[in-house]
């Protein structure tokens, strides 16, 4: 399984807004209006480990690492000593929400299985299903239900948005495909014939073939073609199982088994 998890930053227009709200690793560049001959002393609390503030004169930039809720202030004095008022942000910082998909990766062609991310209230789920796989259910949701129609590796993609803060992840998926057996043989015949049925060889393949009540195999059990002879009047199927390295596919023929005449005493004058 590859995952690819990313936080995807949401960028807003400079303002003076006493409050803001942020993404944990979003790093913010703040400042105030310069005075010549001032200095300015930049904080945050409370102090925790992953918020860390770098103040360069006038301005500064702080990496909010850790979510909560916080206050970023700046002090100025002036070049007679004079302090200024303290002028401050109170900041949010949410945690960015979980992308992380939890399913199958791997399995056989026309499956179908369900796919799923932690289920977050008030979040948006956007699943990104690739050609060739089909959505059956659950669009908008946390949890999906996915058939894989297109032998081959591809991606799933999931986009995940939660009070501001987004994140994505892909899963690699591999379809690997079926086996694609046909019965081939006579499908109407006599009592006691014997027949050979069959399917196309396909090497490295395994065949278990079925019979109904009334055949009995005569030879080529666990290959492509098996002799039968017919022993019962009436309807049955035979069927065949061939499996490859990850996956199994049926065929099966419907045969009619006819029995013989009754003729009549000859009649003479």
């Amino acid at each position: 399984m590859i995952l690819f998890l990313f936080a995807v930053l949401v960028a807003s227009a400079e303002n003076q807004d006493p409050t803001q709200s942020v993404c944990v690793g979003n790093i913010k560049n703040y400042h105030v209006d310069a005075t010549v001959g001032s200095t300015y002393n930049w904080t945050v609390t409370p102090s925790v480990v992953g918020v860390s503030v770098t103040g360069t004169g006038n301005s500064a930039q702080v990496t909010w690492g850790t979510a909560g809720v916080y206050t970023l202030k700046v002090v100025e004095t002036n070049q007679a000593g004079c302090v200024g008022a303290e002028k401050q942000v109170v900041v949010t910082v949410n945690a960015v929400p979980s992308a992380t998909i939890t399913g199958v990766h791997s399995l056989c062609e026309d499956g179908t299985e369900m796919y799923s991310a932690s289920n977050l209230t008030g979040a948006t789920y956007v699943w990104t299903v690739p050609a060739g796989a089909t959505l059956n259910s659950g669009s908008g949701t946390n949890q999906i239900s996915v058939t894989w129609g297109t032998p081959g590796t591809i991606s799933l993609g999931l986009t995940v948005s939660n009070a501001g803060c987004s994140a994505s992840s892909s899963l690699s998926v591999t379809v690997w495909e079926k086996p694609t057996p046909v019965v081939t043989g006579l499908n109407g015949l006599c009592l006691n014939a014997a027949e050979i049925y069959s399917t196309t060889n396909v090497s490295g393949n395994t065949y278990s073939w079925t019979l109904p009540g009334n055949a009995m195999l005569v030879s080529g059990q666990n290959t492509a073609s098996v002799t039968v002879t017919w022993s019962g009047v009436g309807s049955g199927i035979i069927s065949v199982l061939e499996s490859n390295s990850h996956c199994s596919n049926t065929a099966s023929l419907s045969v009619t088994v006819a029995g013989p005449p009754t003729t009549t005493p000859i009649w003479h004058d």
